[in-house]
């Protein structure tokens, strides 16, 4: 568990450092056809790999939460106060925070008009017309999974993921295999809206709990009968799909992105995540002291604070140096090193305060 938070929370930073420094959301072929094919590859495997991570951190919530005993109505409540309750304080707080720093470094000039201010942060923390960072979208999905995720226990507690299948298969289908087909259709042919489905998986679930139940599916053996050697090939196979895909799309007039909608994306985290569950295994007591047990356990321990702070201190560096004549992937390189070290720095100082260790960063002991 602590490697695969430690690989997620990697993932996640080197996908907010990406797009920081190439245009992965607009002029996507602009930007190919003006770079050294080397450039173009390292830009495609870093974008690819940055979007394992939140699958990962979702599949770890599956395997820990959807096991939880939750059997009642009291259980539901404990889940909500200890667990819903505690990751909503810290979100309010950080939407707060994440909202003065925006306004001052994005728009100093912007403090003069305080009242108005004040009723945006207000705005912002009720989730209506939010200005936060881009990267705090993950929050109101993660918020909304863990209102349903005792309800799903609970059912789980009387039936087999199984009788998820039917459901599942149409929320895979109608946000996953339609949408991409339908957009590399266009793509390739220029035939507009060639594949619509009628079947809309809001009308189901998220389609992020897919990933949710995907966790949870591994963790109880699902992948069990699968050999090693088989898992990691297919692992393999889907990144190195998902990396011809991604270039040929960088290729295309259309912006376009392998994202956690398409369908490699759910299977080649899904299997990265059993090739961690099976190889990594849990240290003896003497094992324990050691320096890269010992590091996993604490970028574990704190992820969830890298994941607030990291943002920031980007932000900032790309407000004080604009990076002028730099290669493209130094300033990703530099961007992800900075601001993983910085916030690991940063964390461990505030942390030393009881309130910003619990309420800032959400680390239990």
């Amino acid at each position: 568990m602590d490697v695969a938070r430690t690989v997620a929370i990697i993932s996640i930073s080197l996908n907010h450092a990406a797009n920081r420094s190439y245009d992965n959301y607009s002029d996507q072929m602009g930007e190919f056809l003006n770079s050294p094919l080397l450039s173009s590859v390292f830009k495609t495997l870093i974008t690819v790999f940055s979007h394992y991570g939140v699958p990962i951190f979702l599949m770890l919530s599956g395997a820990l939460l959807l096991g939880k005993s939750i059997t009642d109505e009291e259980g539901v409540k404990r889940f909500y106060k200890h667990n819903l309750l505690d990751l909503f304080i810290t979100c309010e707080i950080w939407y707060a925070l994440m909202y003065w720093c925006k306004i001052i470094v994005e728009d100093r000039f912007a403090l003069a008009n305080l009242p108005y201010l004040i009723f945006g942060m207000v705005k912002t923390m009720c989730f209506v017309n939010q200005v936060a960072f881009g990267s705090m979208w993950y929050m109101p999905m993660i918020l909304c999974v863990y209102l349903l995720i005792p309800l799903f226990a609970m059912v789980l507690k009387k039936v087999s993921l199984k009788m998820f299948v039917l459901p599942c298969a149409v929320v895979f289908l109608s946000s996953m295999v339609i949408p991409n087909a339908d957009a590399l259709l266009y793509m390739a042919t220029g035939w507009e809206n060639a594949a619509v489905l009628a079947l809309e998986s809001a009308n189901v679930f998220s389609m992020y709990l897919l990933y949710v139940f995907a966790g949870y599916w591994i963790s109880r053996g699902g992948l069990a009968k699968l050999r090693a050697g088989g898992v990691f090939l297919g692992c393999v196979v889907s990144f190195v799909l998902s990396c011809l895909v991604q270039f040929w799309a960088y290729a295309q007039p259309e912006n376009y992105l392998v994202d956690y909608s398409f369908p490699l994306i759910l299977i080649g985290p899904a299997l990265l995540f059993e090739l961690m569950h099976r190889w990594v295994k849990q240290p003896s007591e003497a094992g324990k002291n050691t320096l890269s047990v010992r590091a996993f356990t604490y970028m574990s321990k704190i992820s969830f604070g890298i994941y607030f702070v990291h943002i920031v201190i980007m932000t900032i560096i790309l407000r004080v140096y604009s990076f002028q004549g730099w290669f493209l992937s130094c300033k990703l390189l530099f961007l992800e090193v900075v601001s993983i070290g910085g916030s690991v720095l940063l964390i461990w100082l505030l942390s030393r305060v009881g309130f910003c260790k619990r309420r800032l960063f959400l680390i239990k002991d």
